[in-house]
């Protein structure tokens, strides 16, 4: 269809529904819009030259065209041609879309994340970087060692005792050797400290003592100097020391004179405030004074070492023990006692006390109902059955002790709980 076609040659105006506008909205949006455009502005654009009208008798009026109109279809067409663009548009990224691969997903995603391999890389490339640091540390935490250690041993090899030394240079002797030492790790029989210290005069081996009771950087050198040294001959001044140095009753223990510091040690021991050192305590039991058990029970009974101190009170046959481990076991159960209530089950049952043999069979509860390997074994299990006759699955156990509580008595000779209608 022309241009002019739109037109009618009697001079009027096609009506704008004649236009048959659905072709070109579908096919070329462009035409169309020239074609109106040849509407507003008249037979000017004509491809063909319009023949005058004046010698016609009655020419017919040209009807105005609403121009408003007009542009309102333009806008129209300009959306549909839009639209349809987009609609293309869609469709060819869909077909695109279609016709990638599913491979080329997989490579986008595999771009996006790393592989397993690439992380154990990654992975491995920072541990080699930690271990590198950790080198590095542990290299200058050895060159600083040694550079004490090496101060320290020049500082010792200027450190000399004079010939016949009075008491004073010997004090200023091992003051000069424990300054030297601070900081050391380093300690054996063979060590330049040790032999310095072998250097001393018997008679002045006290200062050693008074080094390891006191905690010093020589207390380890001081304990292997006097390893080749006659006890005996130090006796005198570790008894006559321990009142100035109490650390030192380790020593009076280890060596049994303790009979030598009775005195000392009643009095430590009467005076303690609930809480003694374990050391303190054996001497007190070793003493065997009966004047101290009601002191020896109260601290039994209230120290975090119950248990230690229990097994300590045991060589004393005319100690009531039985009585200790009662009143221990029921400060356990109420959270008085600093010990394991587990633990401490064990220690009372095997002095005949029922609910601590109940609290030993109540664990057998939690326990695992099957060995993790051949060589494990079940002490939950174990600590009941050295206390009892009956044998059984655990739940067996449970129930003989619930059918059999109110009825158990304790054989102290076989230390088994028994059931005298069994018997």
């Amino acid at each position: 269809m022309s241009w002019r076609s739109v037109y009618d040659h009697s001079g009027g105006v096609l009506p704008m529904d004649a236009i048959p506008t659905t072709s070109f909205r579908m096919k070329n949006p462009t035409a169309i819009l020239l074609a109106l455009t040849f509407l507003l502005t008249g037979p000017a654009l004509a491809d063909e030259p319009v023949q005058a009208q004046a010698a016609e008798p009655d020419p017919q009026p040209i009807r105005v065209i609403d121009k408003k109109a007009v542009l309102t279809t333009v806008e129209d067409v300009k959306g549909d041609a839009k639209a349809e663009e987009t609609k293309e548009d869609a469709a060819d990224a869909a077909d695109a879309a279609e016709e990638k691969s599913p491979d080329d997903a997989d490579d986008a995603s595999e771009q996006e994340q790393p592989s397993e391999a690439d992380l154990r890389k990654k992975m491995r490339e920072l541990e080699l970087e930690l271990q590198a640091a950790r080198n590095k540390f542990q290299e200058k935490a050895n060159e600083q060692r040694d550079k004490v250690k090496n101060n320290a041993l020049e500082a010792l090899e200027d450190i000399k005792l004079a010939k016949n030394p009075t008491r004073k240079q010997c004090e200023e002797y091992v003051a000069e050797l424990r300054k030297a030492c601070a900081g050391r790790r380093s300690f054996s029989s063979s060590d330049p400290a040790t032999k310095k210290l072998k250097e001393l005069p018997a008679e002045h081996y006290d200062l050693l003592v008074t080094e390891m009771a006191n905690n010093t950087s020589l207390r380890y050198y001081a304990n292997y100097a006097m390893r080749d040294m006659d006890p005996e001959q130090l006796r005198e001044r570790f008894v006559k020391s321990i009142d100035q140095n109490p650390n030192n009753i380790g020593i009076i223990v280890m060596h049994g004179w303790v009979e030598d510091v009775r005195p000392t040690i009643i009095e430590h021991i009467s005076a303690a405030d609930g809480s003694v050192s374990p050391a303190w305590f054996q001497a007190a039991v070793e003493l065997d004074e009966p004047k101290l058990y009601p002191k020896l029970h109260e601290i039994a009974t209230q120290s975090r070492y119950a248990s230690q101190f229990i097994n300590m009170l045991e060589m004393l046959p005319d100690y009531d023990l039985a009585h200790t481990v009662e009143v221990c076991w029921k400060r356990a159960r109420e959270g008085k006692l600093s010990v394991s209530y587990s633990t401490f089950a064990a220690k009372a049952a095997s002095y005949g006390n029922v609910d601590a043999l109940g609290a030993l069979i109540d664990t057998l509860r939690t326990s695992s109902s099957y060995m993790s390997h051949s060589s494990s074994y079940n002490m939950r299990r174990t600590n009941v059955l050295r206390y009892i006759d009956y044998r059984g699955s655990n739940t067996d156990i449970q129930q003989w002790y619930k059918t059999n509580k109110d009825k158990l008595v304790f054989d102290r000779l076989r230390q088994r709980f028994i059931v005298p209608e069994d018997f």
